[in-house]
């Protein structure tokens, strides 16, 4: 998914920066350890994946038909079967009983021995170091973790969106919005590759 951040206008451009900065952060809650029942049930009943903003591209539109279709399954309001669902395929798809179909792992990705906590994992550390942020679970959980990936993306939108409103608008946003493009983009792509292009959510 490509964040589309148009800095024509510093305001327009502060607001899209903090609507993307909600959404990432969001998914990275999504995705972050066990499923969060009050969460999810606050976004099924209130259809928060209805309007997505910055989702251009026919892989993301695809995705967001997925969700629809997903919401529209679900009872209402959201109930415990449907929790118990999706915390099952949560668990088939990222946690696995014998093999884990979709790693939410970028090492997992992008080194031969498809191993966590290799090169990438490192780099990730380093890039979160410059921007003064460090993994909650240090040396337990790899810093490459999807779900880090977004918390931290969210942190730089919204990063991008204080300059912004402070008139530091053009050469950031661009600068953040160039980062926020190569940083999850080519692991969700091989994520749907490896199978999790089959989850409902």
């Amino acid at each position: 998914m490509e964040v589309l951040i148009r800095e024509e206008e510093p305001k327009n451009a502060a607001e899209q920066a903090r609507a993307a900065s909600v959404l990432f952060t969001l998914l990275g809650r999504v995705i972050h350890g066990v499923p969060d029942s009050e969460l999810l049930t606050a976004l099924a009943n209130e259809r928060a994946f209805d309007e997505v903003p910055f989702v251009e591209g026919e892989e993301s539109e695809q995705a967001l038909k997925m969700l629809a279709a997903w919401n529209d399954g679900c009872s209402v309001p959201f109930s415990e079967k449907d929790f118990h669902d999706l915390s099952a395929e949560y668990t088939r798809l990222f946690v696995g009983t014998r093999r884990v179909v979709a790693p939410l792992w970028e090492s997992v990705y992008f080194n031969k021995d498809r191993m966590v906590f290799q090169h990438e994992t490192f780099e990730v550390r380093a890039m979160y170091a410059r921007y003064g942020l460090r993994v909650d679970n240090f040396s337990h959980e790899p810093d490459d973790h999807l779900a880090y990936e977004l918390l931290f993306l969210g942190h730089v939108l919204g990063m991008a969106a204080d300059d912004a409103e402070a008139g530091r608008c053009c050469r950031q946003i661009r600068r953040r919005r160039v980062l926020c493009r190569l940083s999850s983009v080519n692991m969700g792509a091989e994520m749907a590759r490896s199978g999790a292009g089959s989850c409902p959510v």
